[in-house]
């Protein structure tokens, strides 16, 4: 449990630095040049210009936001306009989610607002083809004064998308300090999955290697959710990369039903529920693969809910004994 605790720890301080780069940067001028505003579209039915019109009279926002709408097939468009145009050769757009199945970038012409399609990024093209081969999905600006710039984000994905505007020599100096801490959490995490197999091996214990794998499941969950994995692992799979994230969390969650249900040693009956769960976890993972993933977002969402719901109805069946 000791480890355990340490892990959970770990894992808390690494996420809360990554939350404290992206709501509290530095104020720079990338940030305070640009008005920001988004519209959200949950049925995709208008059109690009209808967009503009209507996002112009929006109050702008403040670099960075994050964009939060759920589980949907709508289309989110956000707009930026850049006042001034001396130092944005040097200035970026940070787009953060690992589930972003497609990005257009559009540049509003004058005098008759014609719209120009300037860039496409997006989880369907593969690792190569993008602007900066970093994890997240990065823009390089090239604007003129009074510069508009709309953009149209896609996916069935949970759609929380942190987007910021910054200095280029301040995203390098971030993006930097944000791989040091998840390759810290990362070595700390092949640790622990260490630990678990060589107790296995030692003790003869299933639960060790029960634990083993749902160490390894929650690290390969956590390469894939930030965005490593499709750097590093699978750059070109670009139709695998729309359903990793959620083909592993649904394994996380059978095995971590099935680690905490030996820990506790809970009753036959008890146990045979939880050998349900990991039985709809299992079917979850077969509809991820094969079907479109837009098509099983609820069933997404009501298993996941089973997880929190069992961790404790576990230890409250124990209290009949």
């Amino acid at each position: 449990m000791r480890e355990q605790r340490l892990a959970l720890l770990i894992l808390i301080a690494v996420k809360t630095s990554n939350l404290y780069s992206w709501n509290f940067p530095k104020h720079d001028f990338c940030a305070a040049d640009t008005r920001l505003s988004y519209l959200f579209d949950p049925n995709s039915k208008l059109t690009a210009t209808e967009t503009l019109n209507l996002l112009r009279s929006k109050a702008g926002l403040v670099s960075p936001q994050n964009l939060s709408y759920g589980y949907t097939k709508g289309t989110v468009w956000p707009y930026l306009k850049v006042k001034q145009a001396e130092v944005w050769q040097k200035c970026i757009l940070e787009l953060a989610n690992p589930q972003l199945g497609k990005i257009d970038i559009f540049e509003v012409a004058a005098p008759n607002d014609a719209l120009k399609e300037i860039a496409q990024l997006g989880d369907g093209y593969s690792f190569s083809e993008r602007f900066y081969r970093v994890r997240n999905y990065v823009f390089p600006f090239r604007a003129d004064r009074d510069q508009e710039f709309l953009l149209s984000l896609k996916s069935t994905a949970t759609m929380t998308v942190p987007i910021k505007i910054q200095w280029r020599d301040q995203y390098i100096s971030d993006s930097s300090r944000d791989y040091l801490l998840l390759g810290l959490f990362y070595g700390i995490m092949i640790f622990f999955i260490f630990f678990g197999f060589h107790s296995f091996v030692s003790f003869g214990n299933r639960g060790y290697l029960i634990y083993t794998l749902f160490a390894a499941s929650i690290l390969l969950f956590f390469i894939d959710r930030d965005g490593i994995a499709f750097q590093y692992l699978w750059s070109g799979a670009t139709e695998w990369k729309m359903r990793s994230v959620r083909v592993i969390a649904a394994i996380t969650m059978a095995l971590g039903v099935l680690y905490y249900s030996q820990i506790l040693r809970v009753e036959r009956k008890t146990l045979y529920i939880c050998y349900l769960y990991v039985a709809l976890c299992a079917l979850l993972v077969v509809a991820l693969v094969w079907l479109d993933p837009g098509k099983t977002n609820r069933a997404t969402i009501l298993i996941s809910l089973g997880t929190p719901l069992l961790m404790v109805f576990l230890p409250l069946s124990l209290i009949k004994r």
